[in-house]
């Protein structure tokens, strides 16, 4: 199956681009997120995003999942914060506050290969929508 899914990589690529250009495109017109990128050429295996302004990350989820679009934060808690790694090396919460802020805050939106790109605007404006609403009933 590996192999099979290797020959369709290039497409894959091309496809999960083509999505994070439309969500690039549109969070940069909204502002209220920006993408998280480490300067090399992503493969986008995951789409990670950081709010501009605190927001309550299992609302914002809990308000998406209604809707039909799963987000996540696949990183939090930081490597250095699972059980394994504590136990292991004795890693503490505050050691690392700057990788513990930033995992606390990031979602990471859908991202697949069948992704239309009509389903990524979708995202993005129920995301700006439901942001918009818990930023309102926050004040």
């Amino acid at each position: 199956m590996g192999l099979s899914q290797l020959r369709c990589l290039p497409d894959f690529l091309v496809a999960r681009r083509r999505t994070a250009g439309v969500y690039d495109e549109l969070l940069a017109e909204n502002g209220s997120f920006h993408p998280i990128r480490d300067g090399g050429v992503p493969a986008y295996w995951r789409y990670l995003a950081m709010p501009e302004h605190p927001i309550d990350r299992t609302a914002l989820k809990s308000a998406l999942e209604e809707e039909g679009i799963a987000i996540d934060w696949p990183y939090d808690p930081p490597l250095h914060l699972q059980p394994v790694f504590q136990r292991l090396l004795g890693s503490e919460p505050g050691m690392l506050p700057h990788s513990e802020q930033m995992m606390s805050r990031h979602i990471s939106l859908p991202m697949h290969a069948m992704l239309r790109e009509e389903d990524a605007r979708y995202v993005v404006e129920r995301l700006v929508w439901h942001t918009s609403r818990l930023r309102a009933r926050a004040c």
